[in-house]
């Protein structure tokens, strides 16, 4: 970890940046002591302070983006910086100064590659050195679907001859069950693999897991949305404890997220509707149209309330709006497939979606792989021509993995569809949910009384506030 002390900075201004494409340098601002703390792994950071007050703006940024919009995170004097993001430290009076700083020139455009074919031979030795390389526990586990990412992985596993050390972990809900596909692949790869059940009854769910949940929040460092409940389930099952999590995260910034052909649809409705209108069109509008009416920033990746609605959640909310407006008018259909590529691939995917398996690793002190990002992979795969990668027209992404796929395990991509994510908070849903809610002190009672017989949004909430009131790292508000 590196240290620069306030001698240093007194000189001049110091640029942090990250220039390494899918991994995080955290950087802690110590007033007290007149030292910046430049970190590779959150854990370095914690060995030094272990206590942090409450960002209000990050804070409010998660109720109203989903994430904390890099490189605020929700502690206050705690930045993240993910690949091209960075600030600069100085001295202003006797104040470290933090101006934000961004490397757009690194920032590759997906919609321009190279000129190479696909070469399954060299992407699968690239992919089993990558899965090698970030191996470093006796035993693991693969986060595993039917989807294209995860399968890869099980690809190279396998070819590194893995079977006796890793076990692949899939779930079923109400909403969703790729479990039957994973299983079939697991066991032709010659794996073991185990089936987490929820079952359609979200009361008796909560009831299993509720202190599952309340020890694994009280040792998460970073409160994500998502999928971050399911590690809990997960552990709960199956056990996490120094193993290694392969995660299948990390390539849809520089591969591609091509928008579903619903999501394109929302994206020209929305284009051309006022904005002032959609408060009475989410009122007025069966439920079946309700998905096609979605703001600019919905439509770039970006759930979370409205800042009207935030402060009524939360009255100290700051409008922390990610204003992509001038990006969803950019380059017609094109240009929003481009920009929600880089920010759905460089701030949902890597804050968001890939924390799940980051906090898991720190809290049952497990090893977080990602082997999608490595740096030689990363390379061949910006090096493929774009026919190679997607077919704009018919809005598939990743075209040459569904080959791979389809030559190493029959399975057809094309034929399966794309699964949904499936899982939701509400799974775990229970009246029981609001004793937890009202306790936090962040959040408003009356807002929270108005709300309560809406199952998605107290779901969300409750793990919110079950880590404001619980987490050991958090100051209260």
């Amino acid at each position: 970890m590196e240290v620069v002390a306030f001698s240093e900075l007194s000189e001049q201004p110091k640029k942090i940046c990250n220039y390494e494409y899918g991994l995080f340098k955290f950087v802690y601002i110590d007033n007290s002591g007149c030292k910046v703390y430049i970190a590779s792994n959150f854990d370095e950071i914690i060995a030094i302070v272990n206590n942090f007050d409450i960002n209000t703006f990050g804070l409010s940024s998660i109720i109203q983006n989903s994430v904390a919009i890099p490189p605020q995170t929700i502690y206050k004097d705690v930045y993240i910086l993910p690949f091209s993001y960075g600030i600069q430290v100085g001295f202003l009076g006797n104040v470290i100064s933090v101006k934000t700083i961004r490397e757009t020139c690194l920032v590759k455009e997906f919609l321009s590659f190279g000129e190479q074919k696909f070469d399954s031979r060299t992407f699968g030795e690239l992919m089993s050195n990558s899965v090698r390389n970030q191996f470093n526990k006796s035993s693991g586990v693969l986060l595993h679907s039917a989807g294209k990412d995860s399968n890869c992985i099980a690809i190279a596993l396998a070819e590194n001859g893995y079977q006796n050390d890793v076990e692949f972990l899939s779930f079923k809900s109400a909403q969703n069950d790729e479990s039957a596909i994973s299983k079939k692949i697991a066991y032709k790869l010659g794996f073991k693999h185990h089936t987490i059940s929820l079952s359609q009854n979200s009361r008796l769910n909560f009831k299993t897991y509720r202190s599952t949940f309340e020890e694994f929040y009280q040792n998460v460092p970073f409160f994500t949305f998502d999928m971050l409940p399911l590690m809990a389930v997960f552990h709960s099952n199956v056990g996490l404890t120094e193993k290694t999590i392969f995660d299948g995260m990390g390539n849809d910034f520089y591969m591609g997220h091509i928008p579903s052909r619903r999501e394109i649809q929302r994206y020209l409705f929305t284009k051309y509707l006022p904005l002032y209108r959609l408060p009475l069109l989410r009122r007025i509008l069966p439920t079946k149209y309700k998905k096609y009416v979605s703001s600019p920033t919905e439509c770039m990746g970006f759930p979370g309330l409205t800042y009207a609605d935030a402060i009524k959640l939360f009255p100290q909310a700051e409008n922390t709006f990610y204003d992509v407006n001038g990006l969803f008018n950019q380059g017609g259909v094109r240009g929003y497939i481009e920009n929600r590529a880089n920010i759905r691939g460089l701030v949902i995917d890597t804050l968001v979606f890939s924390f799940k398996s980051i906090n898991a690793a720190s809290v049952y002190n497990a090893e977080a792989s990602f082997p999608w990002v490595d740096k030689y992979l990363v390379n061949y795969m910006n090096g493929l021509a774009p026919n190679e990668l997607y077919d704009l027209s018919n809005y598939r992404n990743k075209l040459c993995l569904r080959t791979y796929l389809k030559q190493k395990l029959g399975l057809d991509s094309d034929q399966m569809g794309k699964m949904p994510a499936g899982f939701k908070p509400s799974d775990f849903y229970s009246e029981e949910m609001l004793g937890e809610i009202f306790e936090c002190e962040s959040f408003s009672s009356s807002y929270i009384r108005k709300m309560s017989n809406d199952k998605e949004f107290i779901s969300e909430i409750y793990f919110l506030a079950l880590w404001l009131n619980r987490n050991k790292y958090a100051q209260r508000v």
